[in-house]
């Protein structure tokens, strides 16, 4: 809770506190799109447009509510998502992976090699990075995996997100990344709209916090970011890996409005996959400063 207050400012953190509860404990019967906005309101500081939107966050809602689309659940689900890249010709990005189940109390922990990375498919914060099996304690890693197969079955059926609601919660177990670089493995999310990428953020550990910054194309550091508030803006070295990254993620967003691509550059020379990403924030990102939103939101074409 300190670090987040110290990255985001004490508001911002009420304000997302507040929104988790009404997303949690609201019945389902009564969780309305009018609960919804509510909890976006509380996320972004303002009440949102759906209908008439302007904003990058009010455009994400609005697509979100009033648009379908077959291939967002299956993007969104970072096991089947790997069968859209290998359909884009890309096989080469994609991590190895040890072990899928549905199942954990199947994972057979002796076969794993010493480094490895656990996560479920559905979401972005749910890992276990394991540098050392030796020190792994087997039975609580389960539990917690079990924990997110079961208990968030019921979460997905909140997901406001609906098309999360299609993804069957999995186990993934995966190659360990391991970076030579000074700054360390960096992820790299492009933002990609009309084929084409509009802006990169990146996020480095500053003083113990996990700050993002963002450039263009160019690799011009710009005036805002998303999710932090302006304790700094940090400058990370352009990856030698940029122009080939720009290439995958212009190809891997062909036929999207939106749509974030998040690559790792491994040792200056391989490319790996991170995730796609349809709605960032869900339409509810925090941008610094907020104006940005508006910004961002001019260059959305829905």
């Amino acid at each position: 809770m300190n670090s987040a207050i110290q990255a985001r400012g004490v508001i911002i953190v009420i304000r997302q506190c507040i929104a988790y509860i009404l997303l949690k404990y609201t019945p389902i019967q009564f969780l309305s799109k009018r609960i919804l906005l509510l909890r976006a309101f509380f996320l972004i500081g303002y009440w949102p447009n759906t209908k008439n939107p302007k904003t990058f966050n009010e455009k994400i809602l609005h697509r979100r509510a009033f648009m379908s689309d077959p291939r967002a659940s299956i993007i969104a689900d970072k096991w089947l998502g790997r069968r859209y890249i290998e359909a884009r010709g890309l096989k080469d990005i994609l991590n190895e992976i040890y072990y899928v189940t549905s199942n954990p109390d199947t994972i057979n922990f002796s076969a794993l090699p010493q480094r490895f990375v656990i996560k479920a498919n559905y979401a972005s914060n749910l890992n276990i990075i394991v540098k050392n099996k030796e020190d792994l304690n087997i039975d609580e890693v389960v539990s917690k995996c079990n924990y997110w197969i079961i208990e968030q079955v019921n979460i997905l059926k909140r997901n406001p997100e609906i098309h999360y609601r299609d993804i069957r919660p999995l186990i993934i177990i995966e190659k360990y990344l391991d970076s030579l670089e000074s700054q360390g493995l960096l992820d790299y999310k492009f933002w990609c709209s009309g084929g084409k990428v509009l802006f990169i953020s990146v996020q480095a550990v500053v003083n113990g916090l996990r700050v993002s910054s963002m450039y263009d194309k160019d690799w011009n550091l710009q005036p805002f970011s998303t999710g932090n508030k302006p304790i700094g803006l940090v400058n990370v070295n352009k990856p030698a890996c940029l122009d080939k990254m720009i290439h995958i993620a212009e190809r891997l967003c062909e036929g999207f409005s939106f749509l974030r691509v998040d690559l790792y550059c491994l040792n200056k020379s391989k490319i790996i996959f991170g995730e796609l990403t349809y709605n960032p924030g869900g339409g509810t990102a925090t941008f610094v400063p907020r104006k940005y939103d508006l910004e961002l939101g001019k260059l959305l074409e829905l």
